[in-house]
């Protein structure tokens, strides 16, 4: 690390995965409600560079992680939620 400057930037909701890409970190989030996690709530993805946070729409339900294509579109499945019968 060089230089002396820093930033602080808060992303809503407990981390997911991570990916790495010349244009930014994107970083999963996810939010459920109850103290248990049943594969239920809601994600966002949000990409990271030294100057901003751009976040996706909310996405109904959780992912099962994503990819990045070099154009940007992200690709991301979704969970099915667990069952308790």
């Amino acid at each position: 690390f060089t230089g002396t400057s820093n930033t602080v930037r808060t992303v809503e909701g407990l981390p997911g995965d991570t990916v790495a890409t010349p244009d930014g970190l994107y970083l999963e989030t996810f939010t459920y409600s109850g103290s248990t996690d049943s594969v239920t709530g809601t994600t966002v993805i949000s990409r990271i560079t030294p100057t901003t946070v751009d976040a996706s729409d909310v996405i109904n339900g959780r992912i099962a992680g994503f990819q990045i294509t070099p154009d940007g579109t992200i690709y991301a499945p979704i969970r099915l939620p667990s069952s308790t019968t």
